[in-house]
């Protein structure tokens, strides 16, 4: 409802819009040497006045503007303000939220596979779609996990080849006394029928055995 009119050194109106306001507008309060800027009363509103004299032809440029429209446009815009900051405060809480459980879900994840193996499950494996950090660290997880099974894959082949080894050697241990405690025991026998000659051939073929 702002508006603009033009009058001449002697307080005339050149130009003036239809508005009934200017006509309420007194030519005294535009003489403030002071300022070039006033606040008055016109039908119970208050308006602002602002005035430009021109150096050249000493007409004055009159701009007339309601106070209190300005005042409702300036709380309109709060308005609008602070339910601009309400709704990004919501999307950024939401998108801060989003943010922290993508990073935080395979954290707990990955903490989780690495409980079981501590706890003895070799069977676990990270799963990721994206290789950022966390997806590194699960790559790098899923490979020592493999590197685990092969090591103790290697030493259960290597102690069951131990273990065999020296079962081998425990058997050709045995077998050579078996053996001789069975020559012994002809031998003795031999001796208890006086078959001198067998107990001969069966001593020497022990003596020969040990």
């Amino acid at each position: 409802n702002g508006f603009i009119y033009i009058i001449d050194e002697k307080g005339n109106i050149v130009y003036t819009p239809l508005n009934p306001i200017v006509y309420r507008v007194k030519s005294i309060w535009l003489n403030n040497s002071e300022s070039n800027s006033i606040v008055k009363e016109i039908k119970d509103n208050r308006y602002q006045i602002i005035y430009k004299k021109s150096n050249y032809t000493g007409w004055k440029t009159v701009g007339v503007f309601s106070l209190n429209e300005t005042l409702n446009q300036v709380e309109n815009i709060r308005i609008y303000s602070l339910l601009i900051g309400i709704i990004t405060f919501i999307i950024a809480s939401i998108a801060a939220m989003f943010f922290a459980t993508s990073i935080a879900r395979p954290v707990a994840e990955l903490r989780t596979l690495m409980k079981r193996a501590e706890g003895g499950d070799l069977d676990v494996h990270f799963e990721s779609k994206n290789m950022d950090e966390i997806g590194q660290l699960g790559e790098s997880f899923n490979t020592m996990i493999s590197e685990i099974r092969k090591l103790i894959n290697l030493v259960y082949i290597e102690q069951k080849s131990k273990r065999e080894a020296e079962l081998k050697t425990l058997q050709a241990q045995i077998k050579p006394h078996f053996f001789y405690n069975t020559l012994d025991t002809i031998r003795w026998m031999a001796h208890d029928h006086e078959a001198d000659d067998i107990v001969e051939v069966v001593k020497h073929l022990r003596d020969f055995l040990r």
